[in-house]
């Protein structure tokens, strides 16, 4: 399974992405236009919830 494939089927279980098929292959689509993703810039304590979410 190529890297892509992987990706995107990763994205489609977060329900991020749906795949349709298209003759013998799937493209991907989507319904919104941006995502707005924030991600720390910190390494959480181990013992903290952040850690193991």
């Amino acid at each position: 399974m190529s890297q892509v494939h992987r990706n995107l089927t990763e994205l489609e279980e977060l329900h991020l992405v749906e795949l349709v098929d298209d003759g013998e292959s799937k493209r991907s689509s989507v319904w919104y236009e941006a995502i707005d993703i924030g991600l720390p810039l910190v390494t959480p304590d181990v013992g903290s919830d952040e850690a193991t979410a």
